[in-house]
């Protein structure tokens, strides 16, 4: 065999280790990284409103948190009207599910047929 070849071969195989590599880099890093997402968003309500009551009214949200990526922790906001009611962080282990849920209770006798609700993902990063 001439030494051309040879080297040819050799700086072929070289190559393709480096492009291997590479790539095994690449689909260790997406594993590695949470992707966590909100699904199964719901909302109630409890009217403590009159006389002889509170005057206060009580909401639960609650959602599933869905990972199809690595293990991580997500920052998640409870909304209420559009404000920040509160905001948690929770730990998804990778390609799984987590359900959440969180109360609190208003001092007001809020009418909830006009009231928005929302969970959403703030921040997210690797375990």
């Amino acid at each position: 065999m001439r030494t051309e070849v040879k080297v040819a071969i050799i700086v072929g195989a070289i190559v393709a280790v480096i492009i291997v590599a590479g790539v095994a880099a690449s689909f260790q890093q997406q594993a590695t990284t949470p992707n966590i997402e909100v699904t199964n968003r719901q909302g109630t309500y409890s009217r403590f409103c009159g006389s002889y009551y509170s005057n206060t009214t009580t909401w639960t949200l609650s959602a599933t948190l869905v990972n199809t990526g690595g293990r991580g922790y997500a920052e998640i906001a409870y909304q209420l009207n559009g404000a920040t009611v509160t905001s948690n962080s929770y730990f998804v282990n990778s390609q799984s599910s987590k359900d959440i849920s969180y109360g609190f209770t208003l001092n007001s006798c809020q009418d909830p047929a006009g009231s928005t609700y929302n969970i959403i993902v703030l921040s997210q990063r690797g375990a």
